[in-house]
């Protein structure tokens, strides 16, 4: 019987563990919201873009390229203002070595990055993509927009979204 109950606590699951940090990161540019970077194992979750938040990460010496999700919590210039020099900052940070920023691999990052954010986000993320031919990796990027960010429920994959609408070239602004 002993033998018997030391097969059944060795055949028990064993509690996960894992490492988890959580910071809060603050830019010094003026009314830029402050960023929170979610850590788990090797999965590091972004919130909020303000700008200036790669000086923010160089000089805490964080590295951007290691995020994995992006979330938005709403489309304004001082949650999403940091995106275009974070999305820059992640393909600017890496070594010739690493080969994901071009030929057959240029998709590598998007494997491990994904953007969320609130209806509209779809939209930002085909705008970063026309404003930088080297961000020819984000062509694969996913981009998930949340319908109703105060339920609380995430999309797992990206569903289909509909086309963007036409720009119509209005001098300053594009509608």
């Amino acid at each position: 019987a002993n033998a018997n109950n030391n097969t059944n606590q060795n055949n028990k699951k064993q509690p996960a563990h894992y490492i988890a940090s959580l910071q809060l990161i603050a830019s010094d540019v003026p009314f830029a919201s402050p960023s929170v970077l979610i850590s788990v194992d090797s999965t590091r979750y972004l919130f909020n873009v303000g700008e200036g938040l790669q000086r923010s990460f160089r000089r805490a010496k964080i590295s951007i390229k290691k995020i994995t999700d992006v979330f938005c919590t709403r489309l304004s210039t001082d949650t999403i203002g940091g995106l275009p020099g974070v999305l820059l900052s992640t393909e600017e940070d890496r070594t010739p070595s690493d080969n994901r920023i071009t030929g057959s691999n240029a998709a590598t990052l998007t494997e491990k990055t994904s953007l969320y954010g609130p209806p509209g986000m779809y939209h930002v993320g085909e705008y970063l993509r026309d404003c930088k031919q080297q961000l020819d990796w984000m062509d694969h990027m996913p981009i998930f927009e949340i319908p109703n960010p105060q339920t609380g429920s995430v999309p797992l994959a990206p569903g289909p979204l509909p086309p963007p609408p036409s720009l119509v070239d209005s001098g300053f602004f594009w509608t």
